[in-house]
């Protein structure tokens, strides 16, 4: 891919990945922030309406189309 005109992923890229970029301390606990799953807050940021009445939702408005 290093020839390819932009190169989208290179050489370097590639060597890249094959070290861990994750930290061994926790930097939450230190900023005082605590972890929640996804699967918890998710649902915050789509709205408050369940998943069964977001797929209604979705399913009106296609048929519209």
């Amino acid at each position: 891919m290093d020839f390819v005109p932009g190169k989208p992923f290179s050489t370097d890229n590639y060597r890249s990945l094959l070290v861990d970029s994750v930290c061994r301390q926790d930097g939450f606990v230190e900023l005082g922030i605590v972890a929640h799953p996804m699967e918890a807050i998710v649902r915050q940021y789509l709205g408050s309406q369940s998943a069964h009445g977001l797929l209604d939702t979705y399913r009106h408005y296609a048929s519209r189309r």
